[in-house]
């Protein structure tokens, strides 16, 4: 397999100054305001294998925002046509059509929301685990939603360093009895799923999770079940974190990817480090992560998106005006690296 090409800060640097040329991207500070370049531009080349492949975009949502409708508008004019929705719990019928009105209005499909994430319990309480999933896949169905992401192998357990827990519990039953259960779960998840139109799609969980971060057994499971609807969300700050390259992260992931959470961090950290600190959500390019050469893996999967950015911020969160100023950069740092990976894979 071939390594990825080892870029300068100087180069990397430079090959962002001439993407944003290219792409109508203003130069500045992280977290400025930037122009969005939205159309089909493709910058001059030589051939075929100068063409940008030019992924959908989308960004994750709170469907309780009472801003919603402001900022579903916002995404719509810059070309933005998917989102994903966070939160979960959320009982009321009432609610429930309001949100799916809201979108319905927005004219932006919403292709994933984050379901709840554990997938077996300590006291093997089936009908308790299964009611809060139903309450999930019957939210997911009224508001057209594809994929219903859940994590892999996250016990139902609450309080601060929970997945101390979860890894002392796991090895405790071991984790073959484990996996059958989590096995028989998904099972079951998908057959529900199924009756709603909808898929289910494991994410790998932050390197805390000593059972739960590796790629490659999220993949095994998939397989393990063997449901049609079973697939993988690929979360970049997650596989970054836990120390694999994110290019490989998508191959392994490869026929079984169906939707993804994309946001950068500073990559490897010690176990023990609260998730906080180190799964940062930072918009792609203020972290470390190698996202030309990530996108070319992407096109070579033939993953045909959308890429869908969750939670991104610049440090700031919550910070006035932080939500706008992050996306916008979001967008262009994306089309940019769009055209790094070409400028890079014409490098070998």
């Amino acid at each position: 397999m071939d390594k990825p090409i080892v870029i300068t800060r100087r180069e990397f640097a430079k090959g962002m100054a001439l993407a944003g040329a290219t792409l109508g991207v203003a130069g500045g500070s992280a977290c400025k305001t930037l122009p969005v370049s939205t159309g089909t531009e493709t910058p001059p080349g030589k051939g075929s294998g100068d063409k940008i492949h030019r992924w959908d975009l989308g960004f994750y949502v709170n469907p309780l925002d009472p801003r919603l409708a402001e900022r579903l508008a916002w995404l719509k004019q810059r070309g933005v046509g998917v989102i994903g929705l966070d939160g979960t719990g959320i009982k009321s019928p009432e609610v429930i059509r309001q949100v799916a009105q809201t979108l319905e209005r927005s004219g932006l499909r919403a292709d994933a929301i984050h379901g709840e994430s554990a997938v077996a319990r300590a006291d093997d309480d089936l009908a308790n685990l299964r009611a809060v999933h139903t309450g999930v896949l019957d939210r997911a169905a009224v508001w057209s939603v594809k994929y219903v992401v859940v994590h892999f192998r996250v016990l139902q357990v609450s309080g601060t360093n929970y997945w101390q827990r979860e890894n002392e519990y796991i090895e405790r039953v071991g984790l073959e009895a484990y996996d059958r259960r989590v096995a028989e779960f998904l099972a079951w998840l998908c057959e529900e799923a199924a009756r709603r139109h909808l898929a289910i799609a494991v994410e790998t969980v932050p390197m805390q999770h000593k059972y739960g971060h590796k790629i490659a057994e999220a993949v095994a499971m998939v397989e393990r079940v063997g449901a049609p609807n079973l697939g993988i969300c690929l979360d970049t700050g997650h596989i970054h974190a836990a120390n694999t390259e994110l290019a490989e992260g998508f191959r392994i992931a490869a026929k079984h990817l169906l939707t993804t959470h994309i946001h950068d961090n500073l990559g490897t950290h010690p176990p023990r480090m609260p998730a906080h600190k180190a799964d940062l959500h930072w918009v792609p390019g203020l972290g470390t992560i190698n996202w030309p050469w990530a996108i070319q893996a992407m096109e070579e999967i033939g993953f045909s998106g959308p890429a869908i950015f969750e939670g991104v911020h610049c440090g700031n969160k919550g910070g006035e005006g932080e939500w706008e100023k992050a996306n916008d950069m979001a967008i262009a740092n994306w089309r940019a690296f769009e055209v790094l990976a070409v400028a890079v894979k014409n490098l070998t």
